[in-house]
């Protein structure tokens, strides 16, 4: 399941957390919220601020029905954000769109072709990394590392084994620990895993995991 076709289709329809900077969650983002064990607007201010300026040229990987490119947006008013996703995620961010601050990609491989070379200050993604391979995850941070300015930076949640049945959130998941990576939706992954891909990939890691969630990780890369 894994593989780049399933990616292509499972979230064809764009996925969607709600206003992620709102004082008072939705239902919608609660409930997600309460999955992984964490809040979205403490991420933002805690693994998103501290990195972008008012004017930061962002790169976004999948940013699905743009709940975090709406808040990236709002806070680069003299900058922009480029976002590549395998879906047309344009109809859910039409508005966004006509600012000509946001620049859509919709993409059928990890190559990064479509962007520029050098011309990012910040690599961000949520929701994505979780469900590809180590392996996929290697050639995405390889393709990507061009694409920065020198100095930039990358944060990026991922799908961590060893937080999830830390959790006990792995219970309802009996047969993840015998299912191939390639053949399920949440590869095996662990912070360990993902530093060294990134280090491999040519970035430096400045924080394995900033432990904002019980379930998942993110890591923070320089370039």
């Amino acid at each position: 399941m894994a593989g780049l076709n399933w990616l292509k289709t499972a979230f064809e329809g764009g996925y969607d957390s709600g206003d992620i900077l709102a004082p008072v969650p939705s239902s919608t983002r609660l409930r997600q919220e309460v999955l992984i064990g964490g809040s979205y607007a403490e991420c933002f201010r805690k693994a998103v601020l501290p990195f972008i300026r008012p004017d930061s040229v962002v790169l976004e990987l999948g940013p699905g029905r743009g709940s975090w490119t709406r808040a990236l947006l709002q806070h680069v008013p003299q900058g922009r954000v480029e976002a590549v996703d395998f879906a047309d995620v344009a109809p859910h961010l039409r508005a966004e769109l006509a600012s000509g601050r946001l620049k859509l990609h919709r993409v059928d491989n990890l190559s990064f072709d479509c962007v520029a070379d050098g011309g990012f200050d910040f690599f961000w993604s949520f929701g994505v990394l979780c469900h590809h391979t180590i392996e996929q995850i290697a050639e995405i941070l390889r393709a990507a590392r061009p694409k920065m300015k020198p100095g930039a930076i990358g944060v990026h949640e991922y799908g961590d084994w060893n937080k999830f049945f830390r959790s006990g959130r792995m219970v309802h998941f009996s047969d993840f620990a015998g299912t191939p990576d390639a053949e399920h939706w949440w590869p095996s992954n662990d912070a360990r895993a993902m530093a060294a891909a990134a280090a491999a990939a040519g970035w430096t890691v400045l924080w394995e995991d900033l432990d904002l969630f019980e379930r998942d990780g993110l890591i923070v890369l320089k370039a």
